[in-house]
């Protein structure tokens, strides 16, 4: 196999890895909801977190909404 594949292959591993680690967190969280990761599990499951969420970093770098935009009503639903 060449060295490209060799890359894609642990990239494509590591993406799996960070998949499943998300997985069995929030599995955890779900259940045990007074868990709260301290420590080394922070900084390590924070680094999971921005791993697959590439829209965290754009967050992260002070993208906002556009504070002009305004919401439309919402309709009221007709009385029988």
């Amino acid at each position: 196999m060449s060295i490209a594949g060799w890359i894609i292959e642990g990239i494509l591993f590591a993406f799996i890895g960070f998949l499943w680690v998300r997985l069995i967190t929030d599995w955890v969280q779900m259940f045990a909801r007074s868990w709260e990761p301290r420590g080394a599990a922070l900084v390590f499951l924070e680094s999971v977190v921005l791993g697959d969420r590439p829209a965290d970093q754009r967050a992260a770098q002070g993208h906002q909404a556009d504070p002009d935009r305004q919401l439309r009503p919402r309709p009221q639903p007709s009385s029988w």
